[in-house]
């Protein structure tokens, strides 16, 4: 049963995902975003100049490499965030109406 709730808020942030429905505008994420470019460039141009030759390929292969992990890790993690917000987001609804069925019952 657990793998089939695991499966469900996959799916959805998976759909969610392909409708461009996290493509949040947000000054801080853009300036964010540059800066990781502009850091990225940094250290690729260094590599190009300051890098033997015959290191090169080796060094920018593992930087690739563990940029692909931290991406998997980060949608796992908002894959994550994503299933607990939704989960707390229904347990503040379920709450709301119990507490006002609570409310009317003692009325």
């Amino acid at each position: 049963m657990e793998d089939n709730k695991e499966d469900f808020f996959e799916l959805v942030f998976e759909k969610m995902e392909d409708s461009d429905a996290f493509d949040m505008k947000d000054r801080e994420l853009d300036r964010l975003r540059k800066e990781n470019s502009k850091i990225s460039e940094k250290l690729y141009k260094f590599i190009d100049q300051r890098v033997h030759p015959k290191s090169r390929k080796k060094l920018i292969d593992i930087i690739e490499e563990r940029n692909s992990r931290t991406s998997d890790y980060y949608i796992r993690e908002n894959q994550l965030y994503y299933k607990n917000g939704f989960l707390q987001g229904m347990y503040v609804i379920i709450s709301m109406f119990y507490y006002r069925k609570n409310q009317t019952d003692k009325e």
